[in-house]
């Protein structure tokens, strides 16, 4: 079981791709693991979603405008215990998705 107390962040990224291939390795290696994703947006970007209602209203907003700026970063986890271990079961499935 993977708790605060014995977790340590073993991967970040933002290509869901890559993410899939680590996670990938560790499940076929069965290693426990945990992964967050979190959602960002530059500051310039919420301040258009801020204005969005006053720009929709004066026809001067497409919906599809700013959607692509936002970034997915995907973060796992794992036992301490298990670093080496999971180390090598990613250096083992370099190709794995």
């Amino acid at each position: 079981m993977i708790t605060l107390f014995n977790r340590e962040k073993f991967y970040v990224c933002n290509d869901p791709q890559d993410a899939a291939r680590v996670w990938g390795a560790l499940k076929a290696e069965h290693i426990p693991y945990e992964m967050d994703t979190l959602r960002s947006q530059p500051a310039l970007v919420t301040g258009f979603h801020a204005r969005m209602g006053m720009q929709g209203m004066n026809g001067n907003f497409t919906p599809g405008q700013y959607a692509d700026q936002v970034t997915l970063t995907y973060v796992i986890y794992i036992r301490r215990a298990d670093r080496k271990a999971a180390q090598a079961a990613v250096e083992a499935h370099p190709n794995l998705q």
